[in-house]
């Protein structure tokens, strides 16, 4: 009784969170939409910059990759933050995002 019990909470643990919407940091905010395990989306400096897209973004778990023109980002979701690194070439930035919510203004403006 106790594994057949256990088996639909281990379904629940392992279900992907839906990470769409509004995720802001310093130096960067994104908009991301997913469906499934698909991501697309877009990213700048500010909500109203946002200079580049991507639609091959790929979410495992808690981890997100995607590809904007020569900007690899890989990310983890680690509770209710996305953190991890942006790469272009030998350049590295380390990116830390947090959901923006109703009423809330940009981080660091």
């Amino acid at each position: 009784m106790k594994t057949i019990l256990s088996l639909p909470i281990c379904g629940i643990a392992l279900g992907t969170t839906d990470i769409s919407g509004k995720w802001v940091g310093t130096l960067f905010s994104f908009v991301f939409k997913q469906d499934g395990s698909k991501l697309s989306g877009a990213g700048g400096p500010g909500e109203k910059e946002q200079i580049v897209s991507f639609d091959n973004g790929v979410v495992d778990g808690d981890h997100i990759t995607f590809k904007a023109g020569s900007v690899q980002v890989d990310l983890r979701i680690a509770g209710d933050e996305i953190r991890g690194e942006m790469k272009n070439g030998d350049d590295a930035m380390k990116i830390f995002l947090k959901p923006m919510r109703l009423g809330q203004r940009r981080m660091g403006r």
